[in-house]
């Protein structure tokens, strides 16, 4: 009679223990993914009230936005180009429609992705510009609070007076 060989049995064993392993280090944090909802459902809020307080709360210092237009780089020239964004547009327009989330709680960084889309009425103009396309931010949990770390705004559709220039 031949001896049964116990390699398999531990191979099993140590496959099944790696994947439990895996599983714990990609399960996310349920909290940590609604607090970046209400993130995003701050901006929505805050950008259409123009309340300026609430929306610059959401930025880290170091914060980075990058559009097809250009990028900024730092909490207070992200707070010039949206002050300017308000002045020069009044009745600008931009909302975020988050279609994921994803949170990595052992680097305490998170993902968001989803629709993005932009309009207002360019001076002397009354047809209004509109922008849409798709975006993602990352943002850093930094002393147990989310901030927003950089975005990311690529533009897929223009209509409007602002496209034809």
């Amino acid at each position: 009679m031949k001896p049964k060989s116990t390699i398999r049995p531990v191979l099993y064993i140590i496959l099944f223990l790696t994947s439990l392993h895996s599983i714990q280090l990609t399960a996310q944090n349920p909290a940590n993914t609604k607090e970046i909802a209400l993130k995003n459902k701050l901006w929505n809020e805050s950008f259409k009230e123009r309340d300026t307080t609430r929306l610059f709360s959401l930025f880290e210092p170091k914060s980075i936005i990058i559009s097809e237009s250009g990028q900024w780089s730092g909490k207070a020239k992200i707070k010039n180009i949206l002050l300017k964004l308000f002045e020069n547009r009044p009745d600008i327009e931009m909302t975020f429609d988050s279609n994921k989330i994803e949170v990595m709680d052992e680097w305490n960084v998170a993902y968001e992705t989803g629709n993005w889309i932009e309009s207002w009425t360019e001076k002397d103009d009354s047809e209004k510009s509109i922008i849409t396309g798709k975006y993602w931010k990352m943002y850093k949990k930094i002393e147990e609070h989310w901030f927003l770390n950089s975005l990311v705004l690529t533009p897929l559709t223009c209509s409007g007076s602002y496209c034809n220039k």
